[in-house]
């Protein structure tokens, strides 16, 4: 037996983010903005729903730090996509 249960899991693929941006980690793709922007906020509203933990997989320590980065610029409103996230993961 595992120490997660099978009805503990969702695996999937989310083919577009929040606002509709392609979330596609392909080197061509990995550093633009709205990309990650995007994957970050698609982030936050999973953590907002989804109690507890999340696994998030990244292809390399390099794009999720680039990620977690971005994440953590504030934007035009002043508050950071990493806020939204660590407003509900520790």
């Amino acid at each position: 037996p595992h120490v997660i249960d099978a009805d503990q899991v969702w695996v999937g693929i989310l083919p577009v983010g929040p606002s509709n941006i392609r979330l596609n980690s392909s080197y061509r793709n990995r550093d633009v903005l709205e990309y990650k922007n995007d994957l970050g906020n698609a982030i936050a509203n999973f953590a907002r729903v989804i109690p507890d933990g999340l696994l998030v997989f990244f292809p390399s320590f390099a794009v999720m730090n680039t990620c977690i980065r971005t994440w953590q610029t504030p934007g035009a409103n002043g508050t950071t996509i990493w806020e939204h996230i660590m407003r509900y993961k520790k």
